[in-house]
């Protein structure tokens, strides 16, 4: 089940509005992949803008996403999600957060609106990368 992911205060780092799929309004993480995030948000320091996290098979495939997709859930098929879309920000700031997430082991994917996040290495056999669109 989706939930907020919180400082060890209480504070909202990301809310399940912001993770969940913009179709289904559900999803499902990826086992740690909450604590990578909130590693990551605490480890960056800057508010963060989520363009995409969680995707339903059918909503992956509506918007033109690759069909092996890490922000794919899919209960019957045992997939869960661990990717997330980044809005970009000014260059210095756009630095640190591609530095922080891969000193986390994070891939990253850079695009021009956007810095995809996700944990491919922790999941698959696939290793950390870092690619263009």
């Amino acid at each position: 089940m989706l939930q907020d992911i919180k400082d060890d205060n209480g504070k909202v780092l990301f809310s399940i509005k912001e993770l969940q799929c913009k179709k289904s309004k559900d999803g499902i993480l990826a086992c740690s992949f909450a604590e990578k995030l909130k590693e990551l948000r605490l480890l960056y320091g800057h508010p963060m803008i989520v363009n995409s996290c969680c995707r339903s098979l059918s909503y992956n495939q509506e918007i033109g996403g690759v069909k092996n997709s890490f922000h794919i859930f899919d209960e019957k098929q045992n997939l869960a999600t661990c990717a997330i879309d980044i809005a970009k920000q000014n260059g210095i700031l756009n630095a640190k957060l591609i530095r922080c997430a891969l000193n986390l082991g994070f891939s990253v994917g850079i695009a021009k609106t956007f810095i995809h996040l996700d944990l491919r290495s922790n999941y698959t056999n696939l290793p950390q990368t870092l690619f263009l669109y």
